[in-house]
């Protein structure tokens, strides 16, 4: 049995066991960021726009380890027991524009990696980046549950694009205050003696969704302008960036290797930001790109 063949079984197995509760159990695909797609199993009764989901591929891999389908299924009914139990209730005040409006938040993104969302999905292009606005659900000490706002939420509201990335524009700042940290570290990739540059990371007070400050007013413009550096900005992931004094530099070709080093072996695909490598200029507080092989 293949892994579709799976999926399905469970699928049959669940439908027998929920559907005298009136559920259904279907199939569907989570988008997560950077076009990311993980399988899932939907339980919902109709009409529901938000209901628990229960990924499938690590349930496939116990199958695969000799774990029996039965056993497995039942492990899925209680997943999903807990999950609904825990499960959050979207607040009345999604569906009211002027009631939700002060949740609303920005989420800086890749423009490229993330195609198919551009579809339903209203953004604004950074760079290569896009922001895109989130709607907080609800809110801890160390987490953030929050849902996409897509074109069929606007729409539903009556408003505009552009009053949802104002109100989210005024909020972010607010409920995600930016946060820089400093750290030294010996240059990994030094042919010779390694040696020490400052370094700086950029993120949020969550550390959630932390690269979306370089967005903030003049956060990283401040910042250059109290080192008085340009300041060259790895994208760390979507959490947070790492800032370097342009003057400390180890060479534009070697940032670019940090950067393509870290996405490919230490960064979760759905968590990658950017393969570029950016700069703010102290004078003018612009970031930019630079352009690989020419220090631009």
């Amino acid at each position: 049995m293949g892994e579709q063949q799976f999926y399905e079984a469970v699928q049959q197995k669940l439908t027998i066991c929920l559907e005298t509760q009136g559920l259904e159990v279907c199939f569907e695909d989570v988008k997560k960021n950077n076009n990311q797609k993980l399988p899932a199993l939907a339980i919902k009764r109709e009409g529901e726009e938000f209901y628990p989901v229960i990924y499938l591929r690590n349930f496939y891999e116990q199958w695969k380890q000799g774990k029996q389908l039965e056993d497995i299924v039942e492990d899925m009914i209680e997943v999903w027991k807990k999950t609904k139990a825990q499960n959050i209730e979207v607040p009345e005040s999604f569906f009211d524009f002027e009631e939700g409006k002060d949740r609303l938040f920005l989420r800086l993104v890749n423009l490229g990696m993330n195609g198919e969302l551009w579809k339903d999905t209203p953004f604004l292009p950074w760079n290569d980046l896009a922001l895109t606005v989130r709607w907080m659900v609800e809110e801890s000490e160390d987490d953030v549950s929050s849902i996409l706002i897509t074109n069929k939420e606007v729409e539903r509201w009556g408003v505009t694009v552009e009053e949802v990335f104002a109100a989210a524009k005024e909020n972010t700042e607010r409920l995600f205050p930016a946060k820089i940290q400093e750290f030294s570290s010996l240059s990994p990739i030094s042919r010779n003696k390694p040696r020490r540059i400052n370094m700086y990371i950029l993120t949020n007070t969550k550390e959630i969704n932390g690269a979306t400050a370089l967005c903030y007013s003049n956060v990283v413009w401040d910042f250059a302008k109290k080192l008085d550096s340009n300041l060259l900005i790895l994208p760390s992931s979507i959490h947070e960036v790492i800032l370097v004094e342009e003057n400390d530099r180890i060479g534009i070709e070697r940032y670019y290797d940090i950067v393509r080093g870290a996405n490919e072996t230490v960064v979760e695909e759905e968590d990658i930001l950017s393969y570029q490598l950016y700069r703010c200029n102290k004078v003018t507080g612009e970031i930019k790109i630079v352009i690989k092989n020419s220090g631009i």
